[in-house]
């Protein structure tokens, strides 16, 4: 499953990268078992409506979508969580994709993406300990290391692509990107 993810994300680094959007890719993920073609045609047609949606890639019997946001839009997640109501699926996760410029405020570190200017904090992936016990997991626990934190910031307010998991996006305010990989942008 993680090697699938990882392969996903590459083709997706491939197929977005080239294009001059700050939010590359957001792609959405749900249990295929409960969404039939009917709720996915429900899904699509609700998600086009949306002026923050450019192309919608769908994929029902995997459970998958992949959007492009359209430039000039500030993310949000509350465009994705209608159309999912409105077919009465819920979502498991949803990979994003974004450049921009790192910011640091307080003890936190941002990207502010290009043009829409929609602002991510960045968290670190949680890291299991093989033989530990692991609670909830929240990343406001899990900042980004101090040592990674420098490094980040020697990068400057050079344009840089980050790609992971948003972490309860249903929370509102900033959405908290769990940071799976990072680049820096050709144009750097």
């Amino acid at each position: 499953m993680e090697c699938m993810r990882k392969i996903f994300f590459s083709f997706t680094f491939l197929l977005w990268g080239f294009l001059g959007a700050e939010i590359h890719s957001v792609v959405v993920k749900w249990s295929s078992g409960h969404c039939t073609e009917r709720c996915a045609l429900t899904i699509q047609e609700r998600l086009s409506r949306q002026r923050e949606i450019q192309e919608i890639e769908i994929n029902p019997s995997l459970g998958e979508l992949t959007l492009k946001w359209a430039e000039k839009r500030k993310f949000s997640y509350f465009p994705i969580k209608r159309a999912f109501q409105a077919a009465g699926v819920g979502v498991n996760a949803i990979y994003v994709e974004v450049s921009g410029d790192l910011q640091e405020r307080k003890d936190q570190v941002y990207l502010i993406s290009k043009g829409d200017k929609t602002r991510f904090l960045l968290m670190a992936p949680v890291r299991y300990q093989s033989r530990r016990y692991s609670g909830v997991i929240d990343p406001r626990v899990h900042a980004i290391d101090p040592s990674f934190k420098a490094k980040l910031m020697e990068l400057g307010k050079k344009n840089v692509t980050f790609s992971g998991l948003l972490y309860r996006p249903a929370l509102g305010g900033d959405p908290i990107l769990i940071v799976e990989k990072f680049r820096l942008s050709p144009e750097s």
